[in-house]
């Protein structure tokens, strides 16, 4: 974790950081999609078959 200072600031707001953030930000998407794939829960404790995956149907009682 980087340190931040009390006083933060968001880059993309500036003008001339935009077009940056804006590329950084789907760089580290393409990046998540490739190694991560579909979030359906295969990491938590009984995998997949333990119905972690987060539909609406399963989300309707939320």
């Amino acid at each position: 974790m980087t340190y931040m200072s009390t006083r933060s600031k968001c880059l993309a707001a500036d003008g001339k950081q935009r077009e940056l953030t804006v590329a950084i930000n789907e760089k580290l998407n393409r990046l998540i999609d490739t190694e991560v794939g579909e979030d359906r829960g295969q990491m938590l404790p009984g995998g997949i078959d333990a119905g972690w995956e987060v539909t609406a149907e399963t989300m309707a009682g939320a």
